[in-house]
């Protein structure tokens, strides 16, 4: 079994060499970055835009003068996310990670779960999870696990907490890509195309993907670029597009599970008329996480 190859002894924010690899931007900002602009490909006719005023953050590993968070190894991004303000966490040092847990309220219990890898190109490649996305009601924090000095004690802890709801789609894929890079388990992952199923009382759901749940579930339409999906993940300097993408997978299977939970919870109160038996005793999320 592969375990995590990065340790404590990997260079520190703001000495670690730089990584080659070119820096995305968004048109028409202030901020301009070092050398050739990747491209995002981010689609056209995707209005998950920016905040009114989008201020782009001077990333400290390209050593931008005043970036007072330098030390601190993460940077905040406010994006919306249909309609909703979310500050977005990109962390690249285990502090910057524990700091977004602490802020965490205790009794925070649901979270939408992702990860992101570099595309396989070759067969039978398969690269490590570049990313890791948590997200609650206002708040995301994605982890760049390429380049974090080293995987927190809290991390570890914060995932493998059965009672934290981890929401994905195929999350137990994901779950176990996390595991066999980096030794990181989860107890509480729910998947959403199962729980689906249930309420919905559809077993095709189960093979859904999130663009048919959150269709149903959401009642709105959720379209992917191919060009974002297949872009370099590992990149050290996530672009814009980039940042926007990976928070809004996490926030969407967050706000997924509430909306079925909610769902669930009318159906139970109006009646228990055609409820399966082991359902009337305990709730559906139950039944998938048992069976999971």
């Amino acid at each position: 079994m592969r375990k995590h190859r990065h340790d404590q002894s990997r260079t520190r924010l703001g000495k670690r060499q730089d990584t080659g690899w070119n820096v995305g931007t968004q048109q028409n900002s202030s901020w301009k970055p070092v050398g050739q602009v990747e491209s995002s490909g981010w689609d056209d006719d995707i209005r998950f835009a920016p905040s009114a005023s989008p201020s782009i953050p001077k990333l400290p590993y390209l050593h931008n003068p005043g970036a007072a968070y330098v030390d601190d190894g993460f940077f905040d991004q406010q994006i919306d996310i249909l309609g909703t303000s979310v500050t977005v966490r990109v962390a690249y040092t285990a502090k910057g990670v524990e700091d977004w847990i602490d802020e965490c309220p205790a009794n925070e219990d649901i979270f939408g779960f992702d990860i992101e890898w570099r595309p396989n190109f070759v067969k039978g490649q398969d690269n490590d999870a570049a990313l890791c996305q948590l997200a609650c009601a206002t708040r995301c924090l994605i982890v760049q696990l390429h380049h974090i000095d080293y995987i927190p004690d809290k991390l570890r802890a914060f995932l493998a907490d059965p009672r934290k709801r981890l929401a994905g789609v195929g999350v137990k894929g994901d779950i176990n890509k996390l595991g066999e890079a980096y030794d990181l388990r989860c107890q509480g992952e729910v998947d959403l195309g199962a729980y689906a199923a249930v309420v919905f009382k559809d077993a095709k759901l189960k093979q859904a993907g999130l663009a048919t749940l959150c269709s149903l579930i959401l009642g709105m339409p959720f379209k992917k670029s191919k060009k974002i999906t297949t872009s370099n993940w590992a990149v050290q300097g996530l672009s814009y597009n980039q940042i926007v993408y990976a928070a809004t997978d996490a926030w969407v299977a967050y706000t997924m599970l509430t909306a079925l939970e909610a769902k669930e919870q009318e159906q139970s109160s109006t009646s228990s008329e055609g409820v399966a038996p082991e359902l009337q005793n305990q709730g559906a999320l139950q039944v998938v996480q048992q069976g999971r």
